[in-house]
């Protein structure tokens, strides 16, 4: 039984320093395919959300609602590089 927690915890850890790497491998590569300071534009809008003392689940519903924003006005308008 107690092998058998440590194997769980183990395991449990290998998730996370792989959920960690690819987090930071992802924010690396966002900041080499778009626009430099992708990455800060993204912890300004975190650091917005946590301002509003949201919910996670209400932070997600908004960046839900915006997302569809930007996509709804991308049928309309033109932003800065899209041409």
């Amino acid at each position: 039984m107690e092998k058998e927690i440590k194997d769980d915890y183990f395991a449990l850890e290998r998730v996370k320093d792989r959920y960690l790497k690819d987090f930071k491998r992802e924010v690396s590569v966002a900041n080499e395919i778009f626009a430099p300071g992708t990455d800060a534009l993204a912890d300004e809008i975190v650091t917005l959300l946590k301002t509003k003392e949201l919910t996670y689940e209400e932070a997600y519903a908004v960046l839900q609602l915006a997302y569809r924003q930007l996509k709804y006005e991308s049928n309309f308008l033109i932003l800065k590089g899209d041409r």
